[in-house]
């Protein structure tokens, strides 16, 4: 029979196994969502460049749910709303990249535009 000192060890290790395996798996979970919005987020960009808008938009849309604070994602979306004369939309996105980047003077300045 395992003494309980002994148990007490074992259940230690087991707990800081766990841990380290279910840390190492959010770790890596954050870097997938950074690699995805990344993805997105030149997607989007690709798609401007050649006049889709209505693509661009979803895949500046997918980048921010894939990170939130993808300040350049929200900035980008609020040009094309903004192009499109959607200034509600357009003065969220912009209000957006003023909170995460705060020295964002076009973030600022178009967000004042709107």
């Amino acid at each position: 029979m395992i003494s309980n000192s002994r148990m007490k060890y074992v259940l230690w290790i087991t707990v800081f196994g766990l841990c380290l395996v279910f840390f190492s798996f959010g770790s890596a979970l954050a870097q997938d969502a950074e690699s995805n919005a990344a993805t997105s987020y030149n997607m989007g960009i690709e798609a401007e460049q050649k006049g889709d808008t209505a693509d661009a938009v979803t895949y500046y849309k997918a980048a921010i749910a894939s990170d939130e604070k993808m300040a350049d994602a929200h900035f980008n979306l609020g040009s094309i709303y903004f192009a499109q004369k959607t200034y509600i939309e357009a003065a969220k996105s912009f209000k957006k990249v003023t909170e995460l980047d705060p020295s964002s003077a076009e973030g600022f300045a178009n967000y004042g535009k709107v």
